[in-house]
């Protein structure tokens, strides 16, 4: 009988890795490869029926784990509620004044620049700073949650989550502009 994933494990756990925010993506799916050509479904079309059930979900597992942990928001996240912390239960301390006022600036640059392609260099420009917060603040992340600074590191996560939403909400209108949208 092969021995599958347990979904007892953590993720970090089940990839072999410290519970830290930095992880080498490159061994990650390395390990995650592995794990597939091991566990696929299609390895067991000859097997039990109870070894094929097993062997869909450990590759459902394999695969949640796999996206949480290669995501940095999807593993922030993750890191949090394994140390108990709601990140969906959100308060005005949670965010801070800090990261509101820069919300409304941020999103105000967006929504005056110029229409059109006569826009699309100014946008480039926004894209590049606001890659450089994400950055910034995942770097900020990683340092708070090694040294279990909780509170800050779930604002640290509410901002992650806006400088990601912004990073999705540019692309969209630079392809908008493009008319690729």
């Amino acid at each position: 009988m092969t021995k599958f994933p347990s979904s007892d494990q953590d993720y970090f756990s089940l990839f072999k890795i410290p519970n830290d925010f930095e992880v080498d993506l490159a061994a990650v799916r390395e390990t995650y490869l592995s794990f597939q050509r091991a566990f696929h479904p299609d390895q067991f079309t000859a097997s039990s029926e109870s070894e094929q059930l097993a062997a869909l979900q450990s590759s459902s597992l394999l695969n949640d784990a796999y996206e949480t942990i290669s995501s940095p928001i999807k593993r922030a996240a993750y890191l949090l509620g394994l140390s108990g912390v709601d990140v969906e239960q959100t308060s005005q301390n949670d965010l801070g004044m800090e990261l509101l006022v820069e919300q409304m600036e941020l999103r105000e640059l967006l929504g005056a620049l110029p229409g059109g392609e006569r826009g699309l260099e100014e946008l480039e420009a926004l894209q590049v700073e606001v890659e450089k917060k994400v950055a910034s603040c995942q770097s900020d992340f990683g340092v708070a949650f090694a040294k279990k600074d909780l509170q800050l590191s779930k604002r640290l996560y509410h901002k992650l989550q806006f400088l990601f939403k912004l990073t999705a909400e540019i692309t969209e209108d630079e392809e908008r502009r493009l008319g690729l949208g």
